[in-house]
């Protein structure tokens, strides 16, 4: 009687366990390690977790392209008029230089 009342006692500690669980648990009772489907569901969490944060970086890093198309664009509009404004001037002083040196010619041929 005295040994059932010891396994008794020793069952309803924890003091009885089998080989397995005390290489999982370390050796102390109540210490439960995770299914695999828990640790495939945590693994699983985080990387839903890595995916919305790439989402969301994607998305800043498409609208800054879309920034950048924007502006260069812009810059091309911007190169362009000054390219035409450049054309229009050098027009210009082409037309006065053949201007005075008719001018100098004229009056060259005047003084003889």
């Amino acid at each position: 009687m005295a040994v059932g009342k010891k396994i008794h006692t020793g069952i309803s500690e924890g003091n009885f366990y089998k080989p397995e669980e005390a290489s999982v648990a370390g050796g102390s009772a109540g210490v439960k390690e995770p299914s695999p489907m828990e640790v495939r569901y945590t693994s699983f969490k985080a990387e839903l977790r890595d995916a919305e944060g790439f989402r969301a970086r994607l998305l800043l890093r498409d609208e800054d392209v879309k920034e950048l198309r924007r502006l260069m664009k812009l810059k091309q509009e911007e190169l362009g008029e000054m390219t035409l404004r450049r054309d229009m001037l050098e027009k210009k002083l082409d037309t006065l230089a053949k201007e005075k040196d008719l001018e100098v010619r004229a009056f060259s041929a005047s003084e003889r």
